[in-house]
């Protein structure tokens, strides 16, 4: 039977595959989601199901340790990519020594839920888009996300001035200081700007406040300037976020 499934559906179903201890089918005809283990759905067998109802997406304790160990993997900031994989290594008790390393990064936990739900929506796409295709329909997508938002919820940006320098700072809701931009008005015929400084905490690198804190600067100082800045050869990884913000490599210096 075909069946249109809607946002909150798809909400639902993600709730009860992470439900290890009953047994859900989907009702393609009312759109709700039965549990077999409370006796609501009386008939069990296959037999007797027919079109209407149907298994939801497989998902088990294996399939969310490989989610954990793409996360860690994805993650850019090695302090804390480090301490995830120390706690999948562990073996008993993973799940909770995971789960208890981001409660010490709140923004990296952000970055864990944001990831988990778009991956097992993945799943829940994949597995809907299969029954359109014998259906003859067009497969539907995953709506694209942004987590900039998402991640920078918690942290305030500031700008400051002082004796020819200026830039932002970038600080948790509790005042800590995570990561600062500073520039300068370079000597010449035209107005240009050279970043003197870009800097992030080794226990914030890799979560986007760098790529934030420039971004910020150049929308607010230099508007109508050219913008020069050095990139260090151990951030050179860094040169992607400046590519998108229209620089261009100038020239390699070397020192002896």
């Amino acid at each position: 039977m075909q069946f249109e499934l809607n946002e909150a559906q798809i909400d639902e179903i993600l709730f009860v595959m992470e439900d290890q201890n009953s047994n859900f089918i989907f009702d393609t005809e009312s759109g709700e989601i039965i549990n077999l283990d409370e006796q609501i759905f009386t008939d069990k067998s296959e037999n007797t199901r027919g079109d209407r109802y149907i298994d939801l997406p497989d998902w088990d304790s294996s399939e969310g340790f490989l989610l954990m160990e793409h996360f860690a993997a994805s993650l850019k900031n090695p302090i804390i990519q480090n301490k995830l994989r120390a706690a999948l290594d562990r073996g008993k008790g993973v799940f909770r020594a995971f789960k208890d390393v981001l409660a010490e990064y709140p923004e990296a936990e952000q970055l864990w839920y944001s990831f988990k739900e778009r991956e097992m929506r993945k799943v829940v796409l994949d597995w809907y888009n299969a029954m359109r295709e014998t259906w003859g329909l067009e497969k539907i997508g995953l709506e694209p996300e942004d987590t900039d938002d998402l991640i920078f919820e918690d942290f305030k940006f500031e700008t400051w001035t002082e004796a020819g320098a200026f830039g932002l700072y970038a600080e948790t809701e509790a005042g800590e200081k995570v990561g600062q931009i500073s520039g300068s008005i370079s000597e010449g015929p035209k107005k240009s700007i050279s970043i003197t400084e870009l800097r992030v905490e080794d226990m914030y690198q890799g979560l986007g406040v760098g790529k934030s804190l420039l971004s910020r600067f150049l929308e607010n100082y230099a508007k109508e300037a050219s913008v020069q800045i050095d990139l260090p050869v151990s951030s050179v990884g860094f040169s992607r976020a400046l590519e998108r913000e229209g620089f261009s490599a100038l020239s390699t210096r070397f020192i002896r």
